[in-house]
């Protein structure tokens, strides 16, 4: 069900919430891998990977909707949640573009973990902000 953009698949080295709690990481990891399953993305298996890791399943995503190379978003119902959220996974201008504002603290942390050009960032976000970055390794 997981497909990498151009054939090449990043691996998952670290993942970044803001506010850092325990829920706030599982449902950002909900989000992530409820999206990556369903998008053309260089980040999905190793989500998935991850995801499954931590007991984690794929949910819906109705009105699944993907910009090649910058992002993705759907509808997302967490099962501990009575509605569903609007979330928004992809680089930063798709995040911003998309109506989300970046907290500083999440700020500082892309500032350190980009300064390594090896390195690409994937941010997630619902309710008006991003939530949580994910830092992939690039493939060599």
């Amino acid at each position: 069900m997981s497909r990498a953009t151009e054939g090449a698949a990043t691996r998952l080295e670290a993942y970044q919430v803001w506010p850092d709690s325990p829920q706030l990481e599982r449902d950002f990891l909900y989000f992530a891998v409820s999206l990556a399953v369903r998008a053309d993305v260089s980040w999905a298996a190793d989500v998935q990977r991850v995801a499954e890791q931590n007991a984690l399943r794929p949910l819906a995503a109705d009105g699944f909707q993907q910009q090649p190379g910058r992002g993705c978003g759907g509808v997302v119902k967490l099962p501990h949640e009575e509605g569903p959220r609007p979330v928004l996974f992809g680089d930063r201008d798709y995040v911003l573009a998309g109506g989300l504002e970046i907290p500083e603290m999440l700020e500082r942390v892309s500032r350190e973990w980009s300064a390594d050009p090896a390195h690409e960032l994937v941010w997630g976000g619902w309710d008006g902000q991003v939530r949580g970055i994910l830092k992939l390794g690039r493939p060599a």
